[in-house]
């Protein structure tokens, strides 16, 4: 009991209660981070997925821990229907007059009056005009001129985002009700599926002071985020229920504006249907191109596998990630998304995955960029096989932007020039769902994806080639007549 008046998840783990089966809850990881941001930041935004727990961690027993350390708070929460509103009132009510567990924490958390279905006030010292904690609908009314700790929890909806107009009006009514309330010590949670990239959210998020985080039902590797309520198998069949759009907001936490899109759902749809009658690909024993490879792909003439490969060398949980992606280049020119992964992995894993994929896919092309700690991994695998078909590319502005290459990239999968393997329309695996999510929710005023950025490496690459590339000082091996070859970082051509 102690140790639950002064650690939220102690708290709750002993007094909250499962909704469905009573049973005490078991905090998850993400729910002991959102905690951790809010002991942090007094101006954060949390997009959340779906069934995550929001409103019974953050609205209720989050409030009801606040209230129980400190009474003479004024806490207001603010939902996107009456309705759920008085839901959480009630909830937070129950907990009061009828927890055991509760009184034992904070014996002194008692009613007082007002005590209604849409604000509550505890025992606390002093007089005050304000009540303890009372919920409100979005352009409902708020009883007094302080709020201490203000939780706005899912108050985006479809309707109130789905123009300019109910955009700005929802911002106008959250500034001018809610956030010129706020006490001098007043802080601000807000936390809800992402809708619009010019929403509520958004819109704050942008502005200095807010921190804002995303929780999707899956992180960035594809592993479930919280597996006790999301195990992959409810994960997989909620995606087949909604649509692909609602999925990307409801399950991933990702706003997709059309008036911002960069490729649309169409096109990367008929990317999916041409990807259900995939190529097939042979595999056989042994090669000498690829000695340390146990299989090599039997790739005929003029066809042809490149890999691409953006990277990132830091390892910690919100750092970018590293991305691999291999495409099988047709004779007539069109494009197939064979293989692509990412994650957090150090130098001799990253190396180790480079050359995995490169023997197993007998890729004819690795486009890698030139640039600082990417030209020393390049020099790296050279040490490894020095005859691996290294190219490396240096990025810059104009059309040697990323950004240039993924409209490349729009332009031809709306002529259908690329299929990605897919079964029923829907992405074949794991790792090319997350590829499909970052395709569609890309924006040009949005940072390139990895996995997105890895397979505008794979373009260069096809472009380019079967071009080879000397990492460092100019080799005698490149001395014979008719050997292709250029120098990335010392020397010229």
């Amino acid at each position: 009991m102690a140790l639950a008046r002064s650690d939220v998840n102690a708290f709750i783990e002993y007094v909250m209660r499962d909704e469905e089966t009573g049973e005490p809850v078991k905090q998850g990881e993400v729910h002991r981070t959102w905690h951790a941001l809010l002991d942090r930041h007094s101006r954060l935004i949390c997009w959340a997925s779906i069934a995550l727990g929001k409103t019974q961690q953050i609205s209720v027993a989050r409030t009801l821990w606040e209230l129980g350390k400190d009474p003479s708070l004024r806490v207001v929460i603010a939902s996107n229907a009456e309705k759920q509103a008085e839901k959480i009132i009630r909830s937070i009510a129950a907990y009061i007059e009828r927890s055991k567990e509760l009184r034992e924490v904070f014996p002194h958390l008692k009613p007082s009056v007002p005590w209604n279905q849409s604000m509550l006030t505890v025992e606390r010292t002093g007089i005050a005009k304000d009540p303890s904690c009372q919920a409100t609908s979005i352009h409902g009314n708020i009883l007094g001129a302080r709020t201490d700790l203000l939780i706005l929890d899912d108050v985006l909806d479809y309707e109130n985002c789905r123009t300019p107009l109910q955009r700005e009006d929802l911002i106008g009514w959250v500034h001018n009700a809610l956030l010129g309330r706020l006490s001098s010590r007043g802080r601000v949670v807000v936390i809800g599926v992402a809708q619009n990239k010019e929403d509520l959210m958004h819109v704050l998020a942008a502005r200095p002071l807010w921190r804002a985080f995303r929780f999707a039902v899956e992180d960035n590797q594809g592993n479930p985020r919280w597996p006790a309520a999301w195990p992959r198998e409810r994960i997989e069949k909620m995606r087949k229920t909604l649509s692909p759009a609602e999925g990307w907001r409801q399950l991933d936490c990702i706003a997709k504006s059309d008036e911002h899109a960069c490729i649309e759902e169409e096109w990367v749809q008929t990317a999916l249907r041409i990807g259900e009658k995939f190529t097939p690909l042979t595999f056989h024993r042994g090669s000498s191109i690829a000695p340390a490879g146990p299989c090599l792909l039997i790739i005929p003439r003029p066809w042809r596998t490149v890999l691409g490969v953006d990277l990132a060398f830091s390892q910690k949980a919100r750092s970018a990630l590293s991305a691999i992606t291999c495409v099988l280049c047709h004779p007539d020119g069109k494009k197939e998304i064979v293989a692509t992964e990412a994650g957090r992995w150090h130098g001799p894993t990253l190396m180790s995955r480079i050359l995995s994929m490169h023997r197993r896919f007998n890729t004819s092309g690795i486009v890698i960029e030139a640039n600082q700690g990417q030209a020393l991994l390049g020099a790296w695998l050279k040490t490894v096989d020095e005859r691996l078909p290294l190219i490396p590319y240096v990025t810059g502005s104009g059309m040697k932007s990323l950004q240039a290459r993924v409209e490349q990239l729009a332009g031809e999968m709306a002529h259908g020039q690329w299929s990605i393997p897919s079964i029923d329309g829907r992405a074949r695996d794991s790792e090319t769902a997350l590829l499909v999510r970052d395709l569609l929710s890309y924006s040009p005023r949005d940072h390139v994806p990895d996995r997105v950025a890895a397979l505008c490496m794979a373009m260069v690459g096809i472009e380019q080639g079967e071009r080879k590339a000397e990492w460092g000082r100019l080799s005698d091996r490149y001395s014979a007549p008719g050997t292709p070859w250029f120098i990335s970082r010392e020397g010229s051509a």
